[in-house]
């Protein structure tokens, strides 16, 4: 994708520079200035300082905002914790604009994914840290990722496992005697 920007006309004809955030650009001096393949560090405020014998005028600020697609800066990682022992799973995404996160659930190994939706045992479904409130046993071995979606696209995190650790129960003591 390109962007031209283009400066206004005068009498007589002004001579120009372009400026990236009040820097000029070097060799940016025609009635036009083109970027060809716009780059996130484009994003900038970009003027033009016209001259000619009556003086110099600045233009108006043209904002150039470079959308981005979201991608993962930090992936969740894998949780063990003991029966009714909190855990948490947390994530990072970057893009422009800045991203939205929905959190989903595998309960059969990454086959198939489910939204997850605020209750007593999820809450920050839609936030970067899911906390699962007090796991019972029966979800050892649940995995969970992240959706991170923005206006330009969506990306998803890779998948962390929840191992549930059980206390010992009903342990039985045997004598043998000699």
């Amino acid at each position: 994708m390109s962007v031209t920007f283009a400066a206004a006309s005068g009498s007589p004809a002004p001579t120009n520079q372009w400026r990236k955030n009040g820097t000029n650009i070097l060799g940016a001096t025609s009635g036009t200035y083109t970027i060809t393949s716009v780059a996130a560090g484009d994003a900038a405020s970009y003027t033009v300082v016209a001259t000619n014998t009556a003086g110099s005028a600045t233009s108006n600020g043209a904002v150039l905002a470079v959308k981005t697609a979201p991608s993962i800066t930090l992936q969740p990682a894998n949780q063990t914790v003991a029966v009714g022992q909190n855990a948490t799973f947390t994530v990072a995404g970057s893009g422009n604009p800045a991203p939205t996160y929905q959190w989903q659930s595998s309960l059969d190994s990454g086959t198939t994914w489910n939204n997850l939706s605020n209750s007593n045992t999820y809450s920050g479904v839609t936030t970067v840290s899911l906390l699962v409130t007090s796991p019972i046993a029966g979800m050892n071995g649940y995995q969970f990722r992240c959706s991170v979606t923005n206006s330009v696209g969506s990306v998803v995190s890779s998948a962390a496992v929840l191992s549930v650790n059980v206390p010992p129960s009903n342990v039985q003591l045997g004598i043998q005697i000699n």
